[in-house]
């Protein structure tokens, strides 16, 4: 029975107008930057004296004012401020969640990327795993957030591995608190991701969903070399998921950011 009312629930994310996307502007973020000082000054000043210390550690980031705003704003997202902030950019409306989310992505833009598999977990019945599947290219338009190291207790019915090629390390800038997850990556809004294979769940087995995720100029092209060599590495990080023994500095706050499948959303009952 529960399983027929979140099958329901299942959408496709549709492209937003551009006045919607958490994505980099011809004119610049000198208006958001200034934005997101004025309007939350209290928990930005707050968080900006954290990240100017961490920052202070590692020379490689430059101590133009722009960078200490963009890397505040990606602390104030992996913390509770930035609770919401997906789901609000997947329904693709305009809104201040926008302007938060475009400093958002610029300092995530300034992190190390992550090349390998990642994974997260989701609550879907069968017959939205077969939906997926048939979807074929998922775009994501909020921040898709994964786990490089596969914890025991993360809650879900089907796991969901993704070969990650642009996604950006965040542990430099992860809060101190219950919301803190030490191996997460996270892809900027407009990602696409390829099915390769899905698994439905059935009893006493989580389903499974492989993704890959394409490069900016690539198209889907059906079945291509990539994915032969991709699909093996995502049975091997499958299989860690399914035998995990749990991994050390995930707050439980932090864990329902990780249930998410890109390019899709539940509609709101």
């Amino acid at each position: 029975m529960v399983l027929t009312a979140i099958e329901s629930r299942l959408r496709f994310q549709s492209v937003p107008f551009p006045q919607a996307r958490a994505l980099p502007t011809a004119y610049g973020l000198t208006d958001e930057r200034n934005w997101l000082r004025g309007t939350f000054s209290r928990q930005y000043d707050a968080a900006a004296a954290t990240v100017a210390r961490v920052l202070a550690g590692h020379p490689r980031f430059q101590a133009a004012p722009e960078t200490l705003v963009d890397a505040t704003a990606v602390h104030l997202y992996l913390s509770a401020f930035g609770v919401g902030l997906p789901a609000a950019l997947r329904r693709g409306d305009p809104g201040p969640h926008v302007p938060f989310g475009r400093c958002v992505s610029a300092g995530l833009e300034r992190l190390p990327s992550y090349r390998g598999a990642a994974g997260l977990r989701a609550v879907l019945g069968a017959e939205e795993v077969r939906e997926i599947g048939a979807h074929r290219v998922l775009r994501d338009w909020g921040f898709t957030e994964a786990l490089i190291e596969p914890p025991a207790d993360l809650p879900g019915t089907v796991d969901v591995l993704v070969w990650s090629m642009t996604a950006r390390h965040t542990r430099l800038l992860e809060p101190d608190d219950d919301y803190r997850a030490d191996h997460r990556v996270v892809f900027l809004p407009g990602t696409s991701f390829k099915v390769l294979e899905a698994t439905e769940p059935g009893p006493g087995r989580r389903g499974r969903l492989l993704l890959r995720e394409l490069s900016p100029d690539e198209r889907d092209r059906g079945h291509v070399a990539f994915d032969d060599l991709t699909v093996p590495s995502l049975h091997r990080a499958a299989a860690q998921w399914g035998g995990a023994a749990g991994s050390a500095g995930l707050g439980a706050a932090a864990m329902p950011r990780f249930g998410a499948v890109p390019g899709t959303r539940m509609k709101s009952c």
